[in-house]
């Protein structure tokens, strides 16, 4: 029985804020993933940026390699092999959902009418979330599965993206919970992946989580 694959990439997330001594989120969810899994503790990115960054990670290839350029933007190349291929020629079905300002750079020619988008501002905890676990438990997924979650949260709190502390949970205004907002908002997105793990099956779902 092939296993079902989630795979979570958090944007913006620091290796300094979800593990190790100088972290003050709560993240018992991650933690447990770290204790049970295998923790990669250093983990270099190639490429400054999400879309070649992402290309590199789906392909296996340097950024240069798997890139191409439309208009302004870079897009990953969907001429060139990736893992999402790879997959399907091995009967899993592949789904995607990501921010509606990325998915077009490459991602719509990858996961085609299983990619589903969503606007920068939605989050784990303003609605998001409840879709992700709506999506889980109703088994809308044919099996075997690879599901793709790229997350704006941390995005969301950067200068320019007018955020608003108020419209959040309660945790996010709770030094308890982190000595920062950016912190704080990992305490909650980590809330989140408790439920939403609850509603896999752990035995046959591997789960990987990155930045």
């Amino acid at each position: 029985m092939k296993p079902n694959i989630l795979f979570i990439v958090i944007d913006s997330l620091r290796a300094d804020k979800c593990h190790g001594n100088e972290k003050t989120s709560v993240t018992p969810n991650i933690d447990r993933l770290i204790e049970g899994g295998t923790y990669f503790a250093q983990n270099i990115t190639s490429a400054p940026s999400t879309i070649p960054s992402m290309s590199s990670i789906l392909t296996g290839l340097y950024p240069f390699e798997c890139v191409t350029k439309q208009e302004k933007f870079f897009a990953i190349n969907d001429s060139v092999d990736n893992y999402i291929k790879k997959l399907e020629e091995n009967n899993y079905n592949c789904y995607c959902t990501i921010p509606k300002i990325i998915s077009y750079l490459g991602f719509e020619k990858i996961f085609h009418e299983n990619l589903e988008v969503y606007d920068r501002t939605s989050t784990l905890y303003n609605g998001l979330g409840e879709k992700i676990v709506d999506r889980i438990s109703s088994y809308a997924m044919n099996e075997p599965w690879f599901y793709y979650l790229h997350l704006y949260d941390l995005v969301w709190i950067s200068s320019n993206a007018h955020f608003n502390p108020g419209d959040g949970p309660d945790e996010i205004r709770n030094n308890k919970f982190g000595m920062n907002q950016y912190e704080r908002i990992f305490s909650v997105m980590d809330i989140w992946f408790g439920r939403i793990f609850q509603n896999l099956d752990l035995k046959n779902t591997l789960i990987v989580m990155t930045g």
